[in-house]
């Protein structure tokens, strides 16, 4: 049996995460230590340092394309900028840290105030790529079979 792959089979999109502890008033631009788990149509859970946020704190959260974000100085107030695509204030439901590995912690994030159908579009763009996925590993099991 032959598998023939396209190059869409393989294209990838990436977002890098960082937010401000408006509760601590720190800020969090270290995105590759901020890490998507999981998302809904209202929220989002995020691999996070543990000493970043607290159940209850409430978080500036924004979006930048790509795994190398040009990121600002200093995050303005608003979430707004050039290169951001996306922010969102959000509440802190939940914190779990991780078993394997203590510095992380899940936190589990309520949006109280953003853009519904920006976020909408983002979740869509996750589906899309996970349903793409699927498709292609059933394609490769039917194939060996």
């Amino acid at each position: 049996m032959k598998i023939e792959f396209r190059e869409s089979d393989f294209k990838e999109f990436h977002y890098s995460y960082i937010f401000t502890n408006e509760t601590s008033g720190t800020e969090f631009i270290d995105y590759q230590n901020i890490i998507p788990q999981d998302i809904t149509s209202t929220g989002i859970t995020l691999k996070v340092l543990t000493n970043s946020c607290n159940t209850g704190h409430n978080l500036m959260i924004m979006l930048f394309s790509g795994h190398n974000p040009i990121l600002p100085k200093r995050i303005p107030k608003d979430g707004r900028r050039k290169g951001i695509c996306f922010s969102a204030i959000a509440k802190v439901l939940s914190k779990t840290p991780q078993e394997s590995n203590g510095e992380f912690s899940f936190v589990e994030l309520r949006f109280t105030q953003f853009d519904k159908y920006g976020w909408e579009d983002i979740v869509e763009e996750y589906k899309d790529a996970q349903e793409a996925v699927s498709k292609l590993m059933k394609k490769i099991k039917v194939n060996e079979e």
